[in-house]
């Protein structure tokens, strides 16, 4: 079972290790460059000329990791954008290729398969960022790792996850139904986007809608609370894209692996 385990993925990350490196490449050019990393305020460490106690030392580093993170759910569009993409390349285009076709002819598990698909989208982007934010924190001020930097990065890395595999559970069902690039594609990416507007249109409906559920909840985890709504919305919230989440995902998975036919393209 390893053996096959590592097979798949190694196959995996050499067919398309070209979107998996252009990925972390502008992911570490986005978050650089980026306005609202580069305009964190410095000056909030401390408003003398004394050097900052430790004190405010620790209080900026929770700050500095709340401000990088918040950013990171926030650029709901870009992450879409990416596991869509990669999606489309892991599976729909291998399918119209025919490469599907010869490796679901050798004796591998179709679960095995689908799964390790599955972990290098999520996993790439997220780690992407994780690695990011660790290696661009310090250069942007030597202050910033300090156990509560890292402390907070682990928490909020959680809600980083938790988007990451919302999107993939939305987009991945219909790329295996429509099997044809680009349309599945538009069509994904359409679906995804047109959930982060209705934010804009219903108002009633904005904390529910990404990424600024998922801002919610990093909010929630750095301050404990929020002024915008209650902790039973956010908990209902929560239990929504969960169960959403898990559903996508099950259902996509119980298609490939037991209805999914590769040599019928639509």
């Amino acid at each position: 079972m390893r053996s096959k385990f590592i097979s798949i993925l190694s196959l995996e990350v050499e067919k398309n290790y070209s979107t998996y490196i252009a990925w972390l490449v502008t992911t570490l050019v986005f978050l650089t460059v980026s306005a609202s990393l580069i305009g964190f305020p410095l000056s909030s460490l401390s408003t003398s000329t004394a050097p900052p106690t430790a004190e405010e030392i620790e209080m900026f580093s929770a700050r500095l990791a709340y401000f990088l993170c918040r950013g990171i759910t926030s650029r709901f569009e870009f992450n879409t954008l990416f596991i869509v993409v990669a999606v489309s390349a892991s599976f729909t285009r291998e399918i119209s290729r025919g490469y599907s076709r010869i490796l679901l002819s050798y004796p591998i598990s179709r679960r095995l398969v689908f799964l390790v698909k599955s972990m290098l989208v999520i996993l790439t982007p997220y780690l992407a960022y994780i690695i990011a934010t660790l290696l661009i924190a310090p250069l942007h001020t030597r202050l910033a790792l300090r156990p509560s930097f890292i402390v907070n990065c682990i928490r909020f890395s959680i809600v980083i996850l938790f988007e990451m595999i919302f999107i993939y559970s939305v987009a991945i069902l219909p790329m295996l139904l429509i099997k044809s690039p680009p349309y599945d594609v538009l069509f994904s990416l359409l679906l995804l986007l047109g959930l982060r507007y209705v934010g804009y249109i219903a108002r009633e409906l904005t904390y529910a809608m990404p990424p600024f559920f998922f801002n919610l909840l990093i909010d929630y985890l750095m301050f404990g609370r929020v002024f915008t709504v209650n902790e039973a919305y956010i908990r209902t919230v929560t239990a929504f894209y969960l169960l959403a989440s898990s559903a996508g995902f099950l259902a996509a998975y119980v298609y490939f692996t037991r209805r999914f036919d590769v040599c019928r393209r639509r």
